[in-house]
């Protein structure tokens, strides 16, 4: 995989005749990114995004819930998939740091969960060339001294230089929120309140009551690790107050 594999920038510079633009080469391209960031006016389907892509509970194939986080511009479009994609152990509660990567693919994505039934909604905050670099910059860290592990036609699955898979600890929804606030810092989705486990069941609650610093007196866990809460939060705290919007997949 490229060093700059999810970094690299091109824009179009309006100030050049259509001519010049099309005789550019990438690394001028490149060296112009900042002037083409200020100069250039984005239409809507082109400026920067970021969504959250949260799937409810299906029994059996998405019994947990599922998250994956989206990152869009003019000209990237990835999406990151953390979660139980290699080997399993301790009762498939921790297992290998796999990572998905789907690029330019979303229809491909968006097919692979309608295929799972069940809702999936798309939580999406307006975004920058800068904060969509950086949080690429923290995904492109976690591969490049991983390894790919499998791949499709749609995604690659790296073994990713992370954390072992923990299924209140590090799932898909913790490394979700973390890429996201690499570029978004001032936005906190950690809060704990939020952070009950709705829906779980008593015994499988019971389990995850022994880790992710749980707190009996509040009934609640130290930071979100469940895609239900961080649905709440996002529906509660962003989408009313119109930081973000709610889109069917």
């Amino acid at each position: 995989m490229r060093s700059n594999r999810f970094t690299r920038r091109s824009f179009l510079l309006t100030a050049l005749t259509a001519i010049t633009a099309l005789l550019l080469t990438l690394p001028a391209l490149r060296a112009s990114a900042q002037d083409a960031t200020t100069t250039s006016a984005a239409s809507p389907e082109e400026r920067p995004y970021v969504e959250f892509i949260v799937g409810d509970r299906i029994d059996p194939v998405r019994k947990w819930g599922h998250v994956s986080l989206r990152v869009v511009d003019a000209t990237r479009d990835f999406i990151f998939d953390f979660g139980r994609y290699g080997r399993m152990w301790g009762k498939d509660a921790e297992g290998d740091p796999i990572l998905r990567v789907w690029e330019h693919q979303y229809p491909a994505h968006r097919k692979y969960h309608l295929s799972e039934g069940g809702t999936t909604r798309r939580y999406r905050f307006q975004s920058t060339l800068e904060r969509n670099s950086a949080i690429l910059a923290h995904f492109e860290e976690m591969v490049r001294n991983g390894k790919p592990y499998t791949k499709s036609k749609q995604w690659i699955a790296y073994y990713a230089d992370y954390k072992t898979f923990h299924a209140v600890e590090v799932n898909c929804t913790t490394v979700a929120i973390e890429g996201f606030m690499v570029g978004f810092p001032e936005y906190n989705l950690n809060q704990s309140r939020y952070a009950t486990a709705r829906t779980l069941g008593f015994f499988l609650r019971g389990l995850a009551q022994n880790h992710g610093h749980y707190d009996s007196g509040s009934d609640t866990w130290s930071k979100i690790w469940w895609p239900l809460d961080l649905k709440a939060l996002l529906e509660e705290k962003y989408v009313r107050t119109g930081r973000a919007e709610v889109l069917k997949l």
